[in-house]
């Protein structure tokens, strides 16, 4: 039986929504991705949500509408900046990483994920501090591992004994984890996949996500139309070192997310704010619904599942 793929038809539906629905900077990232984009475009649709902090904001993560920078947005853009290898990145990856230096908290080695202070701007209820103000203040693996892995892949000379230290630190949490929470595991992953990691620290953070995924990841697919960690989020292509014991539910998993691209040629987050910012939770979806797309149509195309006429 021949494997399922997204057609040439669904396809153009999901090229049609970025092109006309999604924000410029989905748009931007899409034309580089499929069709032979410059990267400089791309980072003039990021450039709107860089601070003159060097740190992101402005609802770059759509959960999180603040206008002020936060190591979550700042690493979010990261990501997006990774795939560009030209010269136009050098100016806004060097700010965004003096934004993170200096959110760096000695005293618990970590990165706080958002700003301590209670935003009224729109969010997520998983963001709300109102109640509990101290919550994002202890050692996380999310995003502090992440941010390693930035400063690995970015940074130069001036970062080196903070990354070294704080990878320390992460080693040590990993090596003593019975569990792992899914943000945690997607940072460690990027972690993983960072340049110029050292070999050894990349395989000990590798034994540990193979130790811990499978508590973590969802195989079943009666759940994959929720929120938790599906399998496509830890094999992300297809000579991933975790595809082993997976390859039936990567398989199945991949004819999902085909089965269920959804309205518009899109495809829609799966979760909803509710209150108290519910009338800011349309414009947040939407947004989404682009960054979900093109990951969606990255994904598909990884794994050669894309027709394409």
């Amino acid at each position: 039986m021949s494997e399922m793929k997204l057609s040439s038809t669904a396809f153009d539906r999901a090229a049609h929504f970025l092109e006309h629905q999604a924000r410029p900077l989905e748009r931007a990232r899409f034309r580089h991705h499929f069709a032979a984009g410059s990267g400089a475009a791309v980072v003039a649709a990021l450039a709107p949500f860089q601070n003159s902090d060097g740190g992101f904001g402005h609802g770059l993560e759509p959960d999180w509408n603040s206008p002020a920078s936060s190591v979550l947005a700042t690493t979010v853009a990261l990501q997006m900046l990774r795939p560009l290898a030209g010269p136009e990145t050098g100016a806004m990856i060097e700010a965004a990483l003096g934004y993170l230096l200096g959110q760096f908290d000695g005293a618990t080695s970590h990165w706080r994920i958002i700003p301590a202070a209670s935003s009224a701007a729109p969010h997520a209820p998983w963001w709300g501090q109102d109640e509990f103000p101290n919550r994002f203040d202890a050692f996380s693996l999310n995003p502090t591992a992440e941010v390693v892995a930035h400063l690995y892949e970015f940074g130069g000379a001036e970062s080196a004994e903070l990354r070294e230290s704080v990878l320390a630190r992460v080693l040590d949490h990993l090596a003593n984890a019975s569990e792992i929470e899914m943000h945690d595991l997607l940072c460690c992953l990027r972690l993983h996949e960072a340049a110029n990691l050292p070999g050894a620290a990349r395989q000990q953070v590798e034994a540990a996500i193979g130790r811990l995924a499978g508590g973590t990841v969802m195989t079943d697919p009666a759940g994959w139309s929720g929120y938790g960690l599906m399998p496509l989020q830890l094999v992300t292509a297809p000579d991933s070192p975790f595809m082993p014991g997976l390859e039936a539910a990567v398989a199945a998993n991949l004819d999902h997310e085909i089965s269920n691209q959804g309205e518009a040629g899109a495809w829609w987050p799966t979760w909803a704010w509710g209150e108290p910012f519910a009338a800011a939770w349309p414009a947040a979806r939407q947004a989404w619904a682009g960054m979900l797309t093109l990951d969606r149509l990255l994904l598909l195309a990884r794994f050669g599942r894309l027709e394409r006429g």
